[in-house]
Protein backbone atom coordinates (compact mmCIF):
# COMPACT_ATOMS: atom_id res chain seq x y z
CA UNK A 1 0.00 0.00 0.00
CA UNK A 2 1.34 3.26 -0.86
CA UNK A 3 2.32 5.69 2.41
CA UNK A 4 0.23 8.29 0.02
CA UNK A 5 -2.36 6.45 0.73
CA UNK A 6 -2.33 4.71 3.76
CA UNK A 7 -5.01 6.64 5.53
CA UNK A 8 -7.33 5.66 2.91
CA UNK A 9 -9.57 4.27 5.06
CA UNK A 10 -10.69 7.18 6.82
CA UNK A 11 -12.72 8.40 3.45
CA UNK A 12 -14.38 4.82 3.41
CA UNK A 13 -15.91 4.85 6.91
CA UNK A 14 -16.61 8.73 6.52
CA UNK A 15 -18.57 6.88 3.55
CA UNK A 16 -19.90 4.46 5.59
CA UNK A 17 -21.13 6.66 8.30
CA UNK A 18 -23.39 9.19 5.52
CA UNK A 19 -24.85 5.27 4.45
CA UNK A 20 -26.14 4.62 8.07
CA UNK A 21 -27.07 8.38 8.57
CA UNK A 22 -29.18 8.31 5.31
CA UNK A 23 -30.58 4.94 5.24
CA UNK A 24 -31.63 5.23 9.36
CA UNK A 25 -35.00 6.34 9.08
CA UNK A 26 -35.94 4.29 6.19
CA UNK A 27 -33.69 1.03 6.96
CA UNK A 28 -31.24 1.03 9.74
CA UNK A 29 -33.84 2.45 12.28
CA UNK A 30 -36.44 -0.13 11.72
CA UNK A 31 -34.21 -2.85 13.58
CA UNK A 32 -35.01 -4.98 14.58
CA UNK A 33 -38.47 -5.82 13.52
CA UNK A 34 -37.71 -4.17 9.93
CA UNK A 35 -41.83 -3.85 9.69
CA UNK A 36 -42.63 -3.44 5.22
CA UNK A 37 -39.39 -3.62 4.77
CA UNK A 38 -38.71 -6.84 1.24
CA UNK A 39 -36.10 -9.77 1.16
CA UNK A 40 -34.89 -8.01 -1.27
CA UNK A 41 -33.79 -4.38 0.38
CA UNK A 42 -32.03 -6.56 3.13
CA UNK A 43 -30.04 -8.28 0.25
CA UNK A 44 -29.08 -4.92 -1.13
CA UNK A 45 -28.25 -3.21 2.31
CA UNK A 46 -26.15 -6.66 3.09
CA UNK A 47 -23.87 -6.56 -0.79
CA UNK A 48 -23.51 -2.65 -0.17
CA UNK A 49 -22.37 -2.89 3.32
CA UNK A 50 -20.02 -5.81 2.08
CA UNK A 51 -18.38 -3.79 -0.12
CA UNK A 52 -17.21 -1.44 1.83
CA UNK A 53 -15.61 -3.66 4.04
CA UNK A 54 -14.21 -5.46 1.03
CA UNK A 55 -12.85 -1.69 0.58
CA UNK A 56 -11.73 -1.42 4.26
CA UNK A 57 -10.40 -4.64 5.15
CA UNK A 58 -8.12 -4.96 1.93
CA UNK A 59 -5.38 -1.93 3.09
CA UNK A 60 -5.57 -3.45 6.26
CA UNK A 61 -4.33 -6.81 5.12
CA UNK A 62 -1.41 -4.94 2.33
CA UNK A 63 0.31 -2.90 5.30
CA UNK A 64 0.25 -6.23 7.57
CA UNK A 65 2.11 -8.03 5.06
CA UNK A 66 -0.82 -10.38 4.21
CA UNK A 67 -0.79 -10.68 0.60
CA UNK A 68 -2.14 -13.90 0.34
CA UNK A 69 -5.45 -13.06 1.97
CA UNK A 70 -5.65 -9.66 0.12
CA UNK A 71 -5.13 -11.93 -2.95
CA UNK A 72 -7.95 -14.08 -1.44
CA UNK A 73 -10.59 -11.19 -0.90
CA UNK A 74 -9.96 -9.67 -3.66
CA UNK A 75 -10.64 -12.64 -5.96
CA UNK A 76 -14.48 -13.00 -3.88
CA UNK A 77 -14.96 -9.62 -5.66
CA UNK A 78 -15.46 -11.30 -8.58
CA UNK A 79 -18.62 -12.99 -6.43
CA UNK A 80 -19.13 -9.91 -4.69
CA UNK A 81 -19.66 -7.18 -7.72
CA UNK A 82 -22.25 -9.03 -9.95
CA UNK A 83 -23.86 -9.69 -6.60
CA UNK A 84 -23.91 -6.07 -5.83
CA UNK A 85 -25.71 -5.39 -9.23
CA UNK A 86 -28.21 -7.86 -9.58
CA UNK A 87 -29.39 -6.13 -5.58
CA UNK A 88 -29.16 -2.66 -7.57
CA UNK A 89 -31.14 -4.31 -10.47
CA UNK A 90 -34.02 -5.95 -8.25
CA UNK A 91 -34.63 -2.58 -5.81
CA UNK A 92 -34.49 -0.39 -8.61
CA UNK A 93 -36.74 -2.63 -10.35
CA UNK A 94 -38.62 -2.73 -7.20
CA UNK A 95 -39.25 1.07 -6.69
CA UNK A 96 -40.03 2.17 -10.53
CA UNK A 97 -42.15 -0.42 -10.36
CA UNK A 98 -44.13 1.50 -7.31
CA UNK A 99 -44.07 5.20 -8.58
CA UNK A 100 -42.18 5.70 -11.88
CA UNK A 101 -39.23 8.23 -11.53
CA UNK A 102 -36.88 8.44 -14.31
CA UNK A 103 -34.47 11.48 -12.72
CA UNK A 104 -33.91 8.51 -9.96
CA UNK A 105 -33.22 6.04 -12.64
CA UNK A 106 -31.04 8.46 -14.38
CA UNK A 107 -28.95 8.97 -11.07
CA UNK A 108 -29.20 4.80 -10.08
CA UNK A 109 -27.68 3.85 -13.90
CA UNK A 110 -24.89 7.09 -14.03
CA UNK A 111 -23.94 5.30 -10.55
CA UNK A 112 -23.41 2.25 -11.48
CA UNK A 113 -22.07 2.83 -14.69
CA UNK A 114 -19.11 4.62 -13.34
CA UNK A 115 -18.63 2.01 -10.42
CA UNK A 116 -18.63 -0.96 -12.92
CA UNK A 117 -16.05 1.39 -15.34
CA UNK A 118 -13.52 2.47 -11.71
CA UNK A 119 -13.80 -1.83 -10.72
CA UNK A 120 -13.24 -2.78 -14.10
CA UNK A 121 -9.89 -0.55 -14.94
CA UNK A 122 -9.21 -1.15 -11.07
CA UNK A 123 -9.18 -5.12 -11.98
CA UNK A 124 -7.33 -4.50 -15.48
CA UNK A 125 -4.85 -2.65 -13.90
CA UNK A 126 -4.36 -5.38 -10.82
CA UNK A 127 -0.30 -5.85 -11.35
CA UNK A 128 0.41 -1.60 -12.12
CA UNK A 129 -0.43 -0.70 -8.27
CA UNK A 130 -0.73 2.70 -8.10
CA UNK A 131 -3.63 2.09 -10.89
CA UNK A 132 -5.11 -0.51 -9.03
CA UNK A 133 -5.40 1.52 -5.62
CA UNK A 134 -6.98 5.12 -7.17
CA UNK A 135 -9.57 2.93 -9.60
CA UNK A 136 -10.22 1.11 -6.50
CA UNK A 137 -10.66 4.05 -4.44
CA UNK A 138 -13.27 5.87 -6.57
CA UNK A 139 -15.51 2.72 -6.35
CA UNK A 140 -16.94 4.14 -2.65
CA UNK A 141 -17.65 7.66 -4.68
CA UNK A 142 -21.10 6.33 -6.08
CA UNK A 143 -22.17 4.96 -2.32
CA UNK A 144 -22.24 8.83 -1.55
CA UNK A 145 -25.10 10.05 -3.95
CA UNK A 146 -28.08 7.66 -2.61
CA UNK A 147 -27.15 8.54 0.96
CA UNK A 148 -26.64 12.10 0.98
CA UNK A 149 -29.88 12.95 -1.14
CA UNK A 150 -31.44 11.42 1.83
CA UNK A 151 -29.83 13.28 4.35
CA UNK A 152 -30.33 16.53 1.95
CA UNK A 153 -33.10 16.07 -0.35
CA UNK A 154 -31.89 18.47 -3.88
CA UNK A 155 -28.52 18.16 -2.73
CA UNK A 156 -26.20 17.96 -5.76
CA UNK A 157 -24.67 14.86 -4.60
CA UNK A 158 -22.40 14.12 -7.46
CA UNK A 159 -20.31 17.58 -6.19
CA UNK A 160 -18.97 16.01 -3.48
CA UNK A 161 -17.43 13.30 -5.82
CA UNK A 162 -15.98 15.83 -7.60
CA UNK A 163 -14.94 17.40 -5.10
CA UNK A 164 -13.31 14.12 -3.47
CA UNK A 165 -11.78 13.93 -6.89
CA UNK A 166 -10.03 17.21 -7.57
CA UNK A 167 -8.94 16.95 -4.11
CA UNK A 168 -6.93 14.12 -4.47
CA UNK A 169 -5.87 15.47 -7.80
CA UNK A 170 -4.17 18.30 -6.19
CA UNK A 171 -2.60 15.77 -3.51
CA UNK A 172 -0.78 14.10 -5.83
CA UNK A 173 -0.02 17.34 -7.50
CA UNK A 174 2.79 17.30 -4.15
CA UNK A 175 3.09 13.57 -4.11
CA UNK A 176 3.36 10.70 -6.47
CA UNK A 177 1.85 12.63 -9.57
CA UNK A 178 -0.14 9.42 -10.89
CA UNK A 179 -2.61 11.60 -12.58
CA UNK A 180 -3.93 9.61 -15.03
CA UNK A 181 -6.30 7.38 -12.93
CA UNK A 182 -7.68 10.57 -11.12
CA UNK A 183 -8.10 12.19 -14.43
CA UNK A 184 -10.06 9.07 -15.84
CA UNK A 185 -12.50 9.19 -13.04
CA UNK A 186 -13.14 13.08 -13.47
CA UNK A 187 -13.79 12.64 -17.16
CA UNK A 188 -15.97 9.36 -16.39
CA UNK A 189 -18.08 11.42 -13.61
CA UNK A 190 -18.59 14.01 -16.28
CA UNK A 191 -19.69 11.90 -18.73
CA UNK A 192 -21.87 9.60 -16.94
CA UNK A 193 -23.56 11.92 -14.73
CA UNK A 194 -23.19 15.06 -16.92
CA UNK A 195 -23.59 13.31 -19.95
CA UNK A 196 -26.48 11.30 -18.90
CA UNK A 197 -28.67 13.91 -17.35
CA UNK A 198 -28.63 16.01 -20.70
CA UNK A 199 -30.46 13.22 -22.37
CA UNK A 200 -33.73 13.92 -23.25
CA UNK A 201 -36.64 12.84 -21.00
CA UNK A 202 -38.18 10.49 -23.93
CA UNK A 203 -34.72 8.82 -23.92
CA UNK A 204 -35.07 7.63 -20.76
CA UNK A 205 -38.44 7.22 -20.84
CA UNK A 206 -37.72 4.49 -23.46
CA UNK A 207 -35.97 2.80 -21.45
CA UNK A 208 -38.18 2.56 -18.29
CA UNK A 209 -40.49 0.68 -20.96
CA UNK A 210 -38.36 -1.17 -22.05
CA UNK A 211 -37.37 -2.15 -18.61
CA UNK A 212 -40.43 -1.99 -16.33
CA UNK A 213 -43.48 -1.57 -18.33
Amino acid sequence: MEKTYKNINFLFWVVLGLIFWGFYKSYFGQFPSFDGIKKIHHFHALMFLCWVAFLIIQPILIRKKQIEWHRMIGKASYVLVPMLLISVALVVRNEQLRAKNLLSLTFQVSDMSFFLLMYGLAIYNIHRTPFHIRYMVMTILPFINPAVSRISEGFPTVLISLVIIIGLLIFERFRTKVYRPLLVGLVALFLFYGGYSLLPPTFWDSIWQFFFS
